[in-house]
């Protein structure tokens, strides 16, 4: 097919209003919308960020890309990184969650600056050695104050950048110094002002400019305007004509559309020094939301949940508090006929509605991404009604926001594990252990979220609980005990249950195996045996616990620092026979035998390491 093509790289004239990419977002019908942006926005953009965010001098800038490639934080991670000469950093296929190894990519990527959500970046939890980490871009969701001077006082700049998809990622943002009005006594922090060649409208509902200080709807001009949705439908209502026209062609280089306004939905006010600060949004009939920094269309969801054959119609609404979803669904007329006209079926009522709910759950969790999947589904049989006749969502949320219910059969935990997972999940919840059924729907008992579930997962990972379970697992495991099996079930280098092991007398686990006839143990103990010449019995040998891991690391960083060794001296009265001491001695040693352990192993692989006991060592104890 190459042959007869030009070896020379073809002459393609672009323009600045071609388009350079499309981008979707969430639909209120359930059909996504497509947001076309022309070349002319992402230049500006990427233009202004590097000129207003230089990389340091002198120095390199590696560029973490923490968002998916189908949100748009990803378009100004990689113009920003391209533009600058940096280096893009991708986070390796095989790291499932970017929250428990933050750190790590932290350090062996060296990585000196982020764009992300405030809310990803708190569950990243930034480690109090911030490496080589200089800049931070916010974009996506509110900030707080207190974030803002936690970074300052680590030395990392901040910025603030505010942006709808429909307007090529940003279109205001915001240096934060340390004169900045959040910093002494702010509740908010600016979200800056507008870009180079775009203009932004405060403007009440009568399409007037409001004052300074008062809060008005932020429309945008200009050349970070997106062309529009693919359907043409879509448009109406959003892209709109400029009163201001004249205005903006006077203000803005010649070829820029001055044309058409974008209608964001967001509230905001004028500052004095004429930034823009964030209010909030615009309640109206529209069903699009922002929560815990992810833009959505509760349609969407709706529609997904519609197309079950065993559901009539579906409400998707919001509790603020909790920042979760909830969903309710109506059974179509043909099941509950099916239900009214079986008698028998009475007693399964609560079955059959329990496993729609799974049902709908698994459906969700095919179509929709984690952060769009409801935290709790439930089937009614009609839905409540004000004076009006209108669905009451109020009474809906009043009814179902307390979504930690109480489980009517509390299965309690029957192994260590279970009890540890209890533990934590108590913790995540703020629910008392003892109303935690091991066997009840996380999600559909006891309401939890991706972001819940996301910040669940790096917990147990931190406590040495979960090291292969992903965040998709616990996802599928839905309860503590699937989840306890899944645990044992990736139990693929010893080391997922380390606090467990001075728990488990025998080292037997819940599934009534043995730690020390495990195939793994077992390789490893072979591949000591022939490295080290191991020579006693399998019996003998044990894997080490996370204490002993890093006593054996600590030995090999630094031989003669003594970290583990308590030094102290004790005066012996006239009368003590040594010969009897140092026999109470060795008879102690043999009795305990992790006085007579030596470590063999790799010492800078502790975890492939091995205990092994060695009487040797109490006959030879002086």
């Amino acid at each position: 097919m190459l042959e007869g093509m030009p070896s020379r790289r073809p002459e393609v004239a672009i323009a600045p209003g071609n388009l350079c990419y499309i981008i979707y977002t969430s639909g209120s019908t359930g059909k996504p919308k497509g947001c076309q942006i022309a070349h002319q926005g992402t230049s500006n953009m990427g233009h202004t960020v590097i000129e207003e965010w230089p990389p340091s001098e002198g120095l390199q800038d590696n560029i973490l890309l923490t968002s998916r490639l189908t949100w748009d934080v990803s378009i100004s991670t990689m113009v920003n990184s391209f533009g600058t000469g940096g280096t893009l950093c991708l986070v390796p296929p095989e790291i499932k969650e970017l929250g428990p190894n933050f750190a790590m990519l932290l350090q062996k990527m060296d990585i000196t600056r982020l764009f992300c959500t405030p809310g990803l970046f708190q569950f990243l939890n930034l480690p109090k050695e911030t490496f080589s980490l200089r800049h931070i871009e916010f974009i996506g969701d509110v900030l707080s104050p207190s974030l803002v001077k936690s970074l300052l006082a680590k030395g990392i700049c901040v910025g603030n950048a505010y942006g709808p998809t429909e307007c090529s990622v940003y279109v205001t943002r915001h240096t934060i110094t340390g004169s900045d009005r959040c910093l002494s006594g702010s509740k908010s922090v600016a979200i800056g002002k507008p870009f180079p060649n775009t203009r932004a409208y405060v403007l009440d509902k009568r399409g007037n400019r409001v004052p300074p200080g008062v809060p008005g709807e932020l429309y945008i001009a200009g050349a970070h305007l997106g062309r529009g949705y693919s359907r043409e439908e879509d448009n109406l209502g959003v892209f709109v004509a400029n009163p201001f026209e004249e205005e903006c062609v006077r203000e803005l280089p010649f070829g820029i559309d001055a044309s058409r306004l974008y209608r964001t939905g967001d509230l905001v006010r004028l500052l004095p020094e004429g930034s823009l600060d964030f209010v909030g949004r615009i309640k109206s009939g529209s069903s699009y939301i922002k929560l815990r920094g992810f833009r959505m269309e509760l349609g969407e969801i709706s529609s997904v949940l519609e197309t079950h054959d065993r559901v009539d119609r579906s409400l998707v609404l919001v509790d603020e508090p909790r920042q979760q979803l909830l969903a309710f669904v109506l059974m179509n007329k043909s099941e509950k006929k099916h239900l009214l006209s079986n008698p028998s079926l009475e007693m399964d009522h609560d079955n059959e509605r329990r496993d729609l709910e799974t049902e709908l759950f698994q459906l969700c969790s095919s179509h929709l991404v984690d952060y769009m999947i409801p935290s709790k589904i439930v089937v009614l049989e009609k839905m409540p009604l004000d004076a009006n006749g209108k669905v009451d969502r109020k009474v809906l949320i009043e009814s179902f926001t307390d979504i930690l219910v109480q489980v009517d059969d509390i299965t309690l935990p029957e192994s260590p594990l279970e009890e540890k997972l209890v533990s934590v999940f108590s913790s995540a919840l703020g629910v008392d252990k003892e109303k935690i059924s091991v066997n009840a729907d996380i999600f559909n008992d006891y309401g939890m979220n991706s972001l819940m579930v996301a910040q669940l997962v790096a917990e147990l990972r931190r406590q040495g609980l979960a090291g292969h379970v992903s965040v998709q697992e616990a996802y599928t495991s839905r309860t503590i005990r699937n989840m306890s099996n899944a645990i044992l079930k990736n139990l693929d280098d010893l080391n997922v249950l380390p606090s467990l092991l001075e728990e488990n007398d025998g080292f037997i686990f819940p599934d009534g195996s043995n730690l020390l006839t495990h195939p793994i143990f077992l390789r490893r103990l072979d591949y000591c045996r022939d490295r080290f010449h191991v020579s006693v019995d399998d019996e003998e040998c044990y894997p080490l616990t996370r204490v002993q891991q890093r006593m054996l690391l600590g030995h090999a960083l630094d031989p003669e620092s003594g970290e583990y060794n308590i030094h102290f001296f004790l005066r012996l009265e006239d009368g003590i026979g040594l010969q009897r001491l140092e026999r109470a001695f060795r008879a102690l040693m043999r009795i305990h035998k992790v006085f007579c352990t030596k470590y063999v192993g790799d010492a800078d692989s502790p975890e492939t390491a091995i205990g092994v006991v060695d009487s040797a060592l109490a006959d030879n104890f002086r």
